[in-house]
């Protein structure tokens, strides 16, 4: 549950600031793999999937959820940080 979890809660809190074209990534299979498949879950977990899904087709047009390797994830983490110090530098000098 603690994979799905984060995945509801960031639909939810993008879904009150009224942003739309968003992109949702998980380094998670499983709850990528649930998110898209059409299968009914009974359990908490599937039902915190249906309503990631119902708040998906509901709020979010343009927007997809995908899933991102964890190495991925940092390397563009990094890539990121990169960016912000070169562009602090250039400011600097």
């Amino acid at each position: 549950m603690g994979e799905v979890l984060p995945l509801y809660y960031g639909m939810e809190w993008l879904s009150d600031m009224s942003f739309n074209n968003v992109d949702f990534t998980s380094d998670s299979i499983f709850t990528i793999d649930a998110f898209h498949q059409a299968w009914v879950d009974v359990t908490e977990i599937g039902q915190i999937i249906f309503a990631c899904r119902h708040l998906f087709t509901s709020q979010f047009t343009n927007s997809k959820v995908e899933f991102n390797r964890r190495q991925t994830n940092t390397t563009t983490i990094l890539a990121f940080n990169s960016t912000i110090l070169i562009a602090f530098l250039d400011k600097c000098y």
